[in-house]
């Protein structure tokens, strides 16, 4: 009975084996499938006569071909670069937001300060001023509308995170059913190949999202996420987002109060674009709107429209609560400590003079501003500390702007001649300074020999020497530097006589009118909630053109253009600069990732084909291990076939 044994083992050998090719052929082409292959080992033979015979064959084990260190290369590989593609994604959307172009930001603002450098040139034009307070909606729209499309943006990102989350849990539990059928069989003896290629594809696809390997967890190989953060046994623990009060998606493995960290993975691909990537640029949106904003606005609050000399001002920007240091109250723009210089003007005589308020944000609050203002001479302020807001008005009979313009007289500072001298034109110094005026000589303007005037700035540099003496016409203009002239009447000076000369070139250095909102042109202070001031847009002429208030004099309309030349961000760009450089970062950064993925895919098709080497299924190698053991097969049988044949024979000799 023993050679019919054999040939019973060889057959169900040659069978299984031919059940296990048909399976690898079956999954040629299913994702993740390990081939399988039989190993054979011969049974203990039989002692006969003497002899050891040979009792046939058994399957020791059904393999599964598996590398595992190219499997965990593979892995890793897979989750670096799902974490590569979608911050790529999230990149070159960026990058199309901030690439230049007609109808883009950077030709918006370009164009407003184009509008600005023609209303220079014929500041009294009222078709001009419509023109620039249209190229200013369109600026803030392209601000607000880039804000909202970065907006939507990280709304899109939120929306994909959630869905890799539930994605997550449900393979997690998946990966924790595969876990507990596995364990089962283990526990039968049995080798489940197939439900090791079923959890394999679940670490591949957690891989993908979250970073996945498998590890050794007690009785069964467990499934290892985000670098250990969570282990998948037999249960699986979810996994949760939220965004935080700094508006910041954190992560969490079931009831663990800290924030999972990841690093590969599609999932932190996705959380980085929302965390970091899209905010970097919102970051430097905002600081592009809030540094043209105040800019501007802090220019265009010292000038005056075609209406001329200010008789009240009121602030559009809350600061609250109004008793507290400005420091420590809640404004739109930042108040340094500095001098607010308002020229006050006496309708009667014409008389225009310098008030000065110092403020010190660490220690004034708003309603010390309002005191200081409403105890200069021919001004009034009061605060509402319900709103927050501030108005400065005039008294009967006076006028005030702060625009920083010439005082219509030197201030005396020690004099016995009865000539003060009388000021006149525009000051186009970039510093404010005092310039102190001595006399030389003395006698009668323009009568008495050698009679001069020295002018120094406040370091006793020389600017220029008047002679007023002999050959002047008292009351004539004489140059001094800068575009300041001055005018001596008739009258007599003294050797020694001084008399000062404050020459404003920022009449506001604390920034108080922009923080304030007092005669914006833009409202509002971050991207998303930007607007040109309504007044102005109902009537142009309000726009500040000029600095003197004389017609035809653009001074501020050349300042707010020249805006476009000078270095305004990161210490060193211009706006247009800073546009193109958040527009070069975003294609930087999209080559390095692009760079960086080709490489890993690179990497990842050589995995591949590694793994393929030994895992794939090749139908031609198959087709030869079919043959062979359907030949074997075949043999067999026609072995058990003789056998039979020949007990036949030898049973019919026994009948």
């Amino acid at each position: 009975m023993s050679s019919l044994d054999t040939a019973l083992s060889a057959l169900r050998a040659s069978q299984q084996a031919l059940q296990i090719i048909g399976n690898n052929i079956a999954n040629a082409s299913t994702p993740g499938y390990h081939r399988q292959r039989v190993e054979f080992f011969d049974r203990r033979p039989a002692v006969l006569g003497g002899h050891s015979i040979g009792q046939g064959v058994d399957v020791s084990r059904i393999v599964r071909l598996r590398h595992d260190a190219i499997e965990a290369s593979l892995l890793r590989t897979t989750s670096d670069s799902q974490r590569l593609s979608a911050n790529l994604d999230t990149l070159r959307q960026v990058e199309s937001l901030f690439t230049p172009g007609t109808g883009t930001l950077h030709a918006d603002i370009q164009d407003f300060f184009n509008q600005w450098e023609l209303l220079a040139t014929q500041p009294s034009e009222n078709v001009q001023r419509r023109e620039v307070l249209q190229s200013a909606v369109a600026v803030v729209e392209g601000i607000n509308s880039l804000d909202s499309s970065l907006s939507q943006l990280k709304a899109e990102l939120k929306a994909e995170v959630d869905a890799a989350i539930d994605e997550v849990n449900r393979l997690s539990e998946y990966g924790a059913v595969l876990n507990r059928d596995i364990q089962l069989a283990e526990a039968r003896g049995v080798t489940p190949n197939d439900l090791y290629d079923q959890r394999d594809r679940v670490v591949s696809q957690l891989a993908e999202l979250i970073g996945a390997d498998l590890v050794d967890a007690g009785a069964t190989q467990g499934i290892r996420l985000a670098s250990g953060e969570s282990i998948i046994t037999t249960r699986a623990q979810s996994l949760s987002a939220a965004v935080n009060a700094d508006g910041q998606i954190e992560l969490r493995v079931g009831e663990n109060t800290e924030p999972l960290l990841l690093t590969t993975g599609g999932l932190a691909g996705l959380v980085e674009g929302y965390n970091a990537i899209v905010p970097n640029f919102e970051a430097r949106l905002e600081q592009l709107a809030t540094t043209l904003v105040s800019a501007v606005n802090q220019i265009h609050a010292s000038g005056l429209g075609a209406t001329g000399d200010l008789t009240l001002l009121s602030s559009t920007r809350s600061v609250l609560p109004t008793d507290v240091p400005l420091n420590e109250a809640a404004t739109d723009f930042p108040i340094e400590a500095g001098e607010l210089i308002i020229t006050v003007t006496n309708q009667t005589t014409g008389e225009r003079s310098f008030q000065r308020v110092t403020i010190d944000p660490a220690v004034d609050s708003l309603e010390d501003v309002a005191s200081a203002l409403d105890s200069l001479t021919g001004l009034n302020a009061q605060v509402d500390t319900q709103t927050g807001l501030l108005t400065v008005g005039a008294d009967a009979g006076w006028t005030f702007d702060v625009t920083g313009g010439l005082p219509s007289q030197a201030v005396v500072d020690a004099a016995t001649g009865t000539s003060v001298p009388e000021v006149s034109g525009q000051y186009s110094g970039d510093v404010n300074d005092e310039w102190t005026l001595t006399v030389t000589g003395s006698g009668d303007v323009g009568g008495a020999s050698d009679l001069t005037i020295e002018v120094r700035d406040s370091s006793g540099t020389l600017l220029a020497t008047l002679p007023v003496g002999q050959g002047y016409a008292p009351g004539d203009e004489l140059e001094v530097a800068d575009g300041v002239t001055l005018r001596i009447p008739a009258g007599t000076l003294d050797a020694g006589d001084t008399f000062r000369l404050p020459v404003i070139a920022e009449s506001d250095t604390t920034g108080t009118f922009a923080a304030l909102g007092i005669n914006d042109l833009f409202i509002g202070a971050r991207p998303g909630n930007l607007g040109v001031n309504s007044a102005m847009l109902d009537d142009p002429s309000l726009l500040s053109v000029s600095q003197s208030g004389v017609t035809g004099e653009g001074r501020i309309a050349s300042r707010i253009a020249a805006l476009s030349r000078q270095a305004q961000l990161d210490g060193d760009a211009t706006f247009a600069e800073y546009l193109a450089r958040a527009s070069g970062e975003s294609g930087v950064l999209v080559a390095f990732a692009e760079s960086d993925l080709d490489g890993l895919s690179l990497l990842s098709s050589q995995l591949t084909a590694e793994r393929e080497s030994v895992s794939g299924v090749n139908p031609d190698e198959e087709l030869v291990h079919m043959l062979e053991f359907q030949r074997m097969y075949q043999t067999a049988a026609r072995y058990l076939s003789s056998v039979n044949e020949t007990l036949d024979e030898v049973f019919s000799l026994v009948r």
